[in-house]
């Protein structure tokens, strides 16, 4: 006894011609999609390592210039290490940025 055939099937006659060629060009087209998504992914992931690892470098460095650094006095800074423009200047700077207290200058 045979099977009966299926009463839903693909009528050939609805396939287009360039169907070939249009599923070659989407599976290449979304495989560089795929592509793309999978390299910027892991590039986010890199690029968030060098945030990270310039964020605790420059920390570093202003630890190291902290450390190493002298704070200088107005009563202790001479005209050619500081020039005489140097603190009225920094004052200005911190009433607009409103700041109560001047920076305290450090000298290498």
């Amino acid at each position: 006894m045979a099977l009966p055939t299926p009463a839903i099937g693909f009528d050939e006659s609805l396939r287009s011609p360039k169907e070939p060629t249009l599923f070659l060009i989407g599976a290449v087209f979304s495989g560089l999609v795929w592509l793309v998504l999978i390299i910027s992914v892991v590039g986010v992931v890199y690029g968030l390592i060098g945030v990270a690892f310039s964020l605790v470098v420059h920390a570093l460095f202003l630890a190291h210039v902290r450390g190493n650094a002298l704070k200088v006095s107005p009563s202790d800074s001479c005209p050619t290490c500081m020039p005489p423009w140097f603190d009225p200047r920094k004052r200005s700077a911190s009433v607009r940025c409103r700041r109560s207290t001047s920076p305290r200058r450090r000298a290498l």
